[in-house]
């Protein structure tokens, strides 16, 4: 009875405190992978694999080993951290009032994604029940992080080789990444190689033709599949057509109308005076 007692250890103080790190990263992660490229990822499977190297490495030195149900609880509440730049608004909302001239308090935003994240415990408890032990919903993320898990405590030598493999693309990315951004004025890896010509009588450099040294761009493109890039690619050039079209058809281009300056003088008018908006255009 003794020696199956530590493989129930679940809710472990080293599996909240490594969930609690490896999702402090992957939150800051998806921030700016979100404002990049505009995908988001649960990083379940990452913070199992990370959590597993990390524990594996001092296995030898631990009196009780690192166990599935101890990276079980670490990539949860690691994924959970991940996705809460999500939920608050950090990558959208936030973002898009500021480019608005709008700045909401830092301090303000704290308690605002500790009572979301509290909710959200709230509504998933009462959820659960029926949607994971009556329905039996599949879910394919969790199915997939728990076949991970499986395998990599089942096939530790294999899993510590695809571990180590995880470290260096990481490290291959971080270098890649300062030589190109550490120094702007004497990059060694510049940002990107734009494409000569023109389309549509536009040059392919304005229209950022090209191809981007950029390791997160690489990743994310072997993250959402071929279909999703295509997609990805189709509205970029939807979106870079539009400007083109708009930059075309300028409205300095065509003779100035009367009639369009008076009702824009009206509406500037009426604005400035909104007391009297209830009354009929021609009395104000």
């Amino acid at each position: 009875m003794s020696d199956a007692a530590p493989g129930r250890r679940e809710a472990t103080v080293r599996a909240l405190v490594s969930g609690a790190v490896i999702g402090m990263a992957l939150a800051a992660g998806n921030v700016y992978t979100t404002l990049k490229v505009s995908v988001i990822d649960g990083g379940s499977i990452t913070a199992a694999l990370l959590a597993f190297g990390i524990f594996g490495v001092f296995r030898r030195s631990e009196r009780r080993p690192y166990g599935a149900l101890e990276n079980n609880i670490t990539q949860t509440m690691a994924s959970s951290a991940a996705v809460m730049s999500f939920v608050t608004g950090v990558v959208g909302p936030v973002p898009a009032l500021a480019l608005m001239g709008i700045h909401l308090s830092s301090v303000a935003l704290v308690p605002f994604g500790i009572a979301v994240g509290v909710l959200g415990v709230f509504v998933a408890s009462l959820l659960r029940r029926r949607l994971v032990v009556e329905e039996a919903l599949p879910f394919p993320t969790g199915i997939a992080t728990a076949g991970v898990i499986e395998t990599i405590f089942g096939a530790r030598h294999t899993a510590m080789r695809r571990i180590l493999f995880l470290v260096v693309a990481a490290a291959v990315a971080g270098t890649v990444t300062w030589l190109r951004d550490a120094h702007p004025a004497a990059a060694i890896i510049p940002q990107g190689f734009m494409l000569a010509g023109t389309v549509g009588g536009v040059a392919a450099a304005t229209l950022n033709l090209g191809v981007s040294c950029s390791p997160l761009m690489l990743a994310t493109g072997a993250m959402v599949g071929l279909r999703a890039t295509a997609m990805l690619c189709s509205s970029f050039f939807s979106a870079t057509s539009g400007q083109a079209g708009h930059d075309a058809i300028h409205p300095s281009s065509f003779p100035p109308n009367p009639e369009r300056e008076r009702g824009k003088h009206v509406a500037n008018r009426d604005a400035r005076r909104p007391e009297l908006s209830f009354l009929p255009r021609r009395l104000r």
